[in-house]
């Protein structure tokens, strides 16, 4: 059933469905930010901002993801 949330990240209210089928399970998410966002965030990020950090991470993944968040 579809929920709504708000972003930790920019605070924009976006629907999840809390399953493998919500849109973010269709995002490839390397294992290793995986592991960074769960301890950074206690909850999901909107589209806009998981693909945003995404793109940062595989661009530069030898930065420090702190700066990108």
């Amino acid at each position: 059933m579809p929920m709504m949330k708000i972003c930790e990240r920019c605070g924009k209210e976006f629907e999840c469905l809390g399953s493998d089928d919500c849109w973010c399970g269709k995002l490839e998410i390397p294992e290793d930010l995986s592991k960074i966002l769960k301890s950074e965030f206690k909850d999901c990020l909107c589209k806009d901002c998981l693909e945003a950090v995404i793109q940062k991470f595989t661009k530069d993944s030898n930065s420090n993801i702190q700066d990108k968040m």
